[in-house]
């Protein structure tokens, strides 16, 4: 069974050699694979651009705090005694 790629490039052309698709796993020519961004020899079909949020570099935050910064007081707590009257 010969195989055959699903682009129809089954003619001779000097030079030009048969590549696998790392994406697809088909048979095409070099000369229309491209190189993707993470190092995948691809057809034109799976060739996609990196995305470009990831050339984004985050920046500093300006905080600025209230001039008055106390350390958390323990908590005050008002016990009064409760008795079944009360209710």
């Amino acid at each position: 069974m010969r195989e055959t790629s699903p682009n129809g490039m089954d003619s001779f052309h000097s030079g030009d050699s048969y590549g696998i698709c790392d994406q697809c796993g088909f048979k095409y020519r070099l000369s229309v694979m491209k190189k993707r961004w993470d190092g995948a020899l691809v057809c034109k079909k799976d060739w996609e651009e990196q995305h470009p949020q990831e050339f984004l570099r985050g920046g500093h935050d300006r905080i600025k705090y209230p001039g008055d910064i106390r350390p958390e007081q323990d908590p005050n707590y008002i016990l009064t005694p409760n008795t079944p009257d009360d209710l």
